[in-house]
Order: C-alpha cells, then sequence, then structure tokens
C-alpha cells in the first residue's frame, strides 16, 4: 500500500464528525475555491459524498415581497434535508406594490409623471442628445413628451372625434405598465393580511437548522443604480425594444425612499410597509428554534418613522425577540440609490430637501434602542452613511435631533464591539453610551455629529468611561467645536499619519495612555512639555 493510500485510509477511519468539521473548513475558503474543492471531495467515495451534500447547495437565498411565490417555493424545496441543512443566510427583500398606486389607472398615471418629471429635472437634460441611438434617459424624456402632447390633444378635440380613437403610443404604455403593477400587487396584498408575509417566513426560517444571517433589505445590495441606468442605449428605430424598456421600468416595485418622490406625500407615505421591521423581528422571536448570529437591516429610508408605533409593550416584546434569536451581531445600515434624494426639485432644477422632525428621529432611535437592549448582542453596527441623502436631509448637520444611539442602552449589556459611522449625538448620550459598554470591548466613531457638547470634553469623559478598552477609534469627527478649532490642532488631535491602523493622539489619550487631551494644549505647548 503506498503512502498516498496509507493516508486515505487513516482519513477514512475518522468519524463524522470530525470529518464535516473538515469539509466545513474547505467550505469557508471562498467561494469558487470552496466549491471546486467540495466537488472534488464528493468524488472520493459514497461517504464523502453524502458528507459533502448540503455544502453543494447555495448557501445565500432571496425571499421577495413583490413575488410572495419565492417563500412558498422555498418552504416546499426544504422538505430535502440536503436543501435545507445548506442554507446559512436568508435576504428578505421589502421592495413592493404600494396600494394606492394600484387602486386606478388615474393614480398610477399620476404617480409616473410625479416621480419621472421630477427624476427628469434632476438629470438636467431637455433634450434627447443623440439621434442614432437612444439611452434610457432619452427615452424617459421622449415618453413624457410625448404623454403630455396625447393629453393635450385630448383635452382639445371633442370627445367623439376620429383623432381622440386613436391611443397614443404612451398611453399604451402606460396601460400596459399598470396591469403588470396591478398584477404585482394582487399577489402581494394577499400575504400582508394579518402578518401573514411575517409569519409565514418565521416557519420557513425555523426549517433551517443552519441558518446564520438575515438581511432586510429593499434595493439589490450591491448594485446602487437608480432605476434604468443599467440599461443600454437601443436604436432609435426599435420602438417596440423601447416599449418593453419602458413598460418594465414603470411598473417596476417601489423601494422605501422612492415614496419620497410621488406626490401627494400623504397619500403615498401610509403604504409603506415599515410595520415589517417591527412585524419580522415579532414573528421570528416567537419561534424558538430560530437562533441567528447576525441581523442585518439595509432598507432605505422610510419616507416617516412615526409609523412603527413603538409603545412600551412593543418595545419590550422587540428586545425579547432578540433575546429569543440570542443575536451575536445587529447590524443597521440603510442603503440609498445613486439617483435619489433629495425627491423634489423646484422648477428650476434646483433641490428641496425635506423636513424630518425630532419625533420621527426618536421613533427610529426608540426602534434601534429595543433592539440593542437585548443582552445577548456583542456585537453592533449602525452606518447613516446613505441615510441622509436618502431620507432627504441635506446633510448630517441639518439633522432634527439626535440619531443612532439613545440613552436607554442597558448597562448590563454584554456590547464588545460598537461601531457609529454618521450618527448624530450629544456629550450626554455619549457617555450613557460608553458606560453601557462592556470591558476591554472595542469603540469606532466615524464622522460623528456632535450636536450639544464639545469633542474636548468628551475625549476626557471617553477617556474615564474606556481607558480599559482593547481599542478606540475616533475618525474625521463633526460638530462639537470642531469647526472654530485651527485645522493644524485637529490633525494634531486626530491624523493617525499614513498608517490607518496606527492610532491618532486622540486615541490614545482615551485609552490611557499618559499624555495630556490633545484638543486642550496646542501644538507647541504639546512640544515645549515633550521637550521637557
Amino acid at each position: 500500500m503506498t503512502s498516498k493510500q496509507t493516508e486515505t485510509a487513516a482519513i477514512l477511519k475518522l468519524p463524522n464528525e470530525i470529518l464535516s468539521a473538515i469539509i466545513s473548513f474547505q467550505d469557508s475558503n471562498g467561494v469558487e475555491q470552496g466549491c471546486s474543492q467540495i466537488l472534488n471531495l464528493r468524488l472520493i467515495c459514497r461517504r464523502f459524498c453524502a458528507l459533502c451534500h448540503h455544502h453543494v447547495i447555495r448557501h445565500k437565498v432571496v425571499v421577495d415581497l413583490s413575488r410572495p411565490r419565492t417563500l412558498e417555493l422555498l418552504g416546499q424545496v426544504l422538505d430535502n434535508p440536503v436543501i435545507s441543512d445548506g442554507i446559512r443566510e436568508v435576504y428578505v427583500r421589502l421592495h413592493f406594490y404600494h396600494p394606492w398606486i394600484a387602486a386606478n389607472c388615474q393614480n398610477f398615471v399620476s404617480s409616473v409623471l410625479s416621480e419621472w418629471q421630477q427624476r427628469r429635472q434632476s438629470w438636467h437634460q431637455t433634450r434627447p442628445v443623440r439621434q442614432d441611438t437612444l439611452t434610457f434617459h432619452d427615452m424617459v424624456h421622449i415618453f413624457l413628451e410625448e404623454l403630455a402632447a396625447s393629453q393635450n390633444a385630448r383635452r382639445q378635440n371633442s370627445e367623439g372625434s376620429d383623432a381622440s380613437k386613436c391611443t397614443p403610443r404612451s398611453l399604451k404604455i402606460l396601460h400596459r405598465a399598470y396591469h403588470d403593477y396591478r398584477v404585482g400587487f394582487e399577489v402581494q396584498k394577499l400575504w400582508l393580511v394579518g402578518e401573514r408575509f411575517a409569519k409565514e417566513l418565521a416557519n420557513t426560517l425555523s426549517m433551517l437548522p443552519n441558518l446564520r444571517q438575515l438581511t432586510i433589505h429593499d434595493g439589490e445590495l450591491g448594485n446602487n443604480y437608480g432605476p434604468g441606468t443599467k440599461v443600454s442605449a437601443v436604436d432609435s428605430d426599435d420602438i417596440q425594444a423601447q416599449n418593453e424598456i419602458l413598460v418594465k421600468v414603470l411598473s417596476r416595485p417601489m423601494l422605501w425612499e422612492d415614496a419620497r418622490w410621488i406626490m401627494p406625500n400623504e397619500s403615498i407615505w401610509a403604504g409603506v410597509p415599515i410595520h415589517l421591521l417591527v412585524d419580522i423581528p415579532l414573528a421570528i422571536g416567537s419561534v424558538a428554534s430560530i437562533i441567528l448570529d447576525h441581523l442585518a437591516i439595509e432598507v432605505s429610508a422610510a419616507p416617516d418613522y412615526t409609523g412603527l408605533g413603538l409603545d412600551e409593550e412593543v418595545f419590550h416584546q422587540l428586545s425579547l425577540a432578540a433575546e429569543s434569536m440570542d443575536l451575536f451581531q445587529f447590524t443597521f445600515q440603510p442603503r440609498c440609490r445613486s439617483d435619489s434624494g433629495p425627491w423634489a426639485v423646484g422648477d428650476e432644477g434646483l433641490p428641496i430637501y425635506a423636513a424630518r422632525t425630532a419625533d420621527e428621529m426618536g421613533c427610529l432611535n426608540g426602534y434601534l434602542d429595543a433592539i440593542l437592549h437585548a443582552k445577548c448582542i456583542s456585537h453592533a453596527s449602525i452606518n447613516l452613511g446613505e441615510f441622509w441623502f436618502s431620507a432627504g436631509v441635506e446633510s448630517i448637520l441639518h439633522a432634527p435631533s439626535s440619531l443612532g444611539a439613545g440613552r436607554s442602552w442597558s448597562s448590563t449589556s454584554k456590547l464588545n464591539s460598537l461601531c457609529l459611522s454618521s450618527v448624530c449625538l450629544t456629550d450626554a448620550e455619549l457617555t450613557v453610551l460608553a458606560k453601557s459598554l462592556h470591558p476591554k470591548s472595542e469603540l469606532e466613531l466615524v464622522e460623528v455629529y456632535l450636536r450639544i457638547g464639545t469633542w474636548m470634553n468628551v475625549l476626557d469623559v471617553l477617556r474615564q468611561e474606556l481607558r480599559d478598552s482593547f481599542q478606540v477609534r475616533i475618525r474625521y469627527p463633526l460638530g462639537g467645536g470642531i469647526d472654530v478649532i485651527e485645522e493644524e490642532q485637529v490633525r494634531f488631535a486626530f491624523d493617525s499619519g499614513n498608517s490607518p491602523t496606527k492610532p491618532s493622539r486622540a486615541e490614545r489619550f482615551v485609552m490611557g495612555e499618559d499624555i495630556h487631551n490633545p484638543l486642550q494644549l496646542s501644538v507647541m505647548e504639546e512640544d515645549q512639555l515633550q521637550s521637557l
């Protein structure tokens, strides 16, 4: 027997549990490399083939609210243990068909005009720039011009004239698009009655013994392009291709942030299914067998967060749901499309920014607090870098109130890693936050806007509360008196040089190094002290 055969025979003597662990390790070595190795292992013998079965299955699946059939089909195939054992991540996409828009063709046409006339104004384009081929922007421009002309003609002509009997191309496109939109809505509507979608999702997830991550989003992950942006240019004479493109884009499901394009807002905002941010965690938490390592929420900014309806009882239920899932990591990172916001433009194409209220921000803060109140979460990341643009706010500097961390975080939490990006806080809220962190924790503050208080005082507070921390990172601070400090002083305090991993002087001070607060002493004074 050769040495290679001896090694193979020795491996086969190992129990299945150890072999499964080895195969799982191979499966984690990147998607392409891991899949290739797994396929080769399946060819060794029947025993290896059986142990590798569930590793061949795609680890990620998508459930789409606008296509509830995806949830039904997933539930059907999970009767096969090979498939159910192989799924690790589930992505729940919450783009949707709006009930007001689907109610009748008049509402649909009104929403199309409201959205695309404003989008066209933001493009600063008045007519097609090329005659031989047409981009998507060109197609939209021609469509809107034809629609306006047909509407004017119908108003000017009598009801029985020959001109009114001919249906223009633009109206045919709208009728087809509305039909497709209405069909999608009717299917979706049945799943939003009585929390059916959330409950069926929870029941399906309970059939996945190796589920580790749940991501809730509305836009296509990894693609932040707006509708039609990736459409290839078509020949200007190919009318059929142009019609198909327009029908497909106009009948697409809506992202949450897209509700801000359509007027009147009052009729539109109430139809955004924001309640699913509460219903889904509560439904999952009610099923004891579902354990998650990571819950990520990446839907675009909703037009109104007051609809969350977080009273004291719901707050408590959300915290219990997170604890029931035994969440290890929580991520809140709203996404936006590249052509999103500010959602309204004036006649001259200048942006009209939204007026978000402090009460609304308080509702969203309460939602985050409820989940982070769970004592099982060790790692949390809140990144609002895209939220402010998606929400229609001019910038984080115009935020009406604090957002990203509240005052009610548990002082007995197990948080040992917290990353806050583009959130706005006060010095008092940062103090509460620091006290809630577990000893030897990691804290990362990136582009945090300090609304009340000064960064000089915050550094002293963080030093007192976090001096036993393993790592602190503070980069690109905003507000808090930074604007009145000389640029050289700010660089002196927060610049880490050419190495992104090297701690800045402010970070070293917070972590307990025996140096002075870098915002209290000038650069010259610090140099003089060091020379003594």
